[in-house]
């Protein structure tokens, strides 16, 4: 009874027959660049509204939007290759998928037109040193 016990148990093991080992692939890393809106969100909007938006606005395999909540304010930031070179693009599609859940969104680093002015310049206080 043992004998054929062990028979039938040697039958049903499989043993599994030994691979190759799988070629080590090579990871290939992409150089990445960053940059930061600085977002005024509408009341009741957060981060996650802002996130849901990106995500669904499809802008492209290779951009990665990351919306936070920073001290008081809100941020986005996209990472993207270092050869990405379209900023004024992504910027204006931003400002467009986001128009309904911001007030403002200014791109950090970027100088503002100022606005325009008739008349003379503001009147300049002397510094006493």
């Amino acid at each position: 009874e043992t004998k054929e016990l062990a028979e039938r148990s040697a039958k049903n093991i499989a043993v599994a027959p030994s691979k190759p080992p799988a070629p080590e692939k090579k990871k290939h890393k992409v150089l990445t660049t960053s940059k930061v809106w600085d977002l005024v969100v509408n009341q009741g909007m957060g981060a996650v509204h802002i996130q849901r938006a990106c995500d669904a606005a499809h802008l492209g395999d290779d951009i990665t939007l990351k919306a936070e909540r920073r001290g008081r304010g809100f941020i986005l930031t996209a990472t993207v290759p270092r050869t990405f070179d379209a900023w004024t693009w992504l910027d204006e599609e931003l400002k467009e998928v986001l128009s309904d859940l911001v007030q403002d969104i200014s791109l950090r680093g970027v100088k503002k037109k100022a606005p325009a002015f008739d008349g003379a310049p503001p009147p300049v206080k002397p510094v006493v040193v």
